[in-house]
């Protein structure tokens, strides 16, 4: 065997520019490489910074939301529109407000059109300081515009939250949550 052979792979651009006054702006983008003919988007955004927080707007892929204490909230597969708004730590407090479209998968047969695809508010809190740190995340998922089905989006709760906490000892660490997700189906 000679030479070295790679076929997939990941690309990440990344541009950020000081814009003076404390604001920043910052650009991200992503591609995936997949065999030699297979080349899809990874995450886009944008985001403007400052004293005020950060604002950001783009497209995500494989979207993961976490609250301090390391615990996976939501992880979706597929390119999901946001705008999201965080909060600067305001002394160990933080918190985010994310308005998500398009997430969950598609119709039975890929046949969902985009005035069905659902959206999600996504709330998180979150305390961090010291040893101690806790968060809320509370999502509400909405179905735009359709007459939702039992085959349309049953997998898709219409609200979920989850309460973490933890506390490091030093030696150890005592982490503990709780979640809960109401799902309904529309006509059953």
């Amino acid at each position: 065997v000679s030479g070295l052979r790679a076929f997939d792979g990941e690309f990440n651009f990344a541009a950020t520019e000081d814009l003076g006054g404390g604001l920043k702006v910052s650009a991200n983008a992503g591609l995936e490489v997949l065999g030699r003919s297979s080349v899809s988007a990874l995450d886009a955004t944008v985001a403007l910074s400052g004293g005020f927080g950060t604002v950001t707007l783009g497209s995500v892929v494989g979207l993961e939301v976490t609250v301090s204490t390391g615990f996976k909230e939501l992880t979706l597969e597929r390119p999901v529109d946001i705008l999201k708004y965080s909060t600067p730590d305001m002394g160990g407090f933080s918190a985010s407000l994310a308005y998500m479209d398009s997430v969950g998968g598609p119709a039975a047969g890929g046949s969902e059109s985009a005035s069905t695809k659902p959206t999600a508010v996504q709330l998180d809190l979150s305390y961090a300081a010291g040893p101690f740190s806790a968060g809320l995340v509370y999502a509400s998922y909405a179905k735009k515009g359709a007459t939702v089905g039992p085959a349309l989006h049953t997998e898709t709760p219409d609200r979920a939250y989850k309460l973490t906490g933890s506390y490091d000892f030093g030696a150890a660490k005592l982490s503990a949550g709780l979640s809960k997700a109401n799902h309904s189906i529309a006509g059953v």
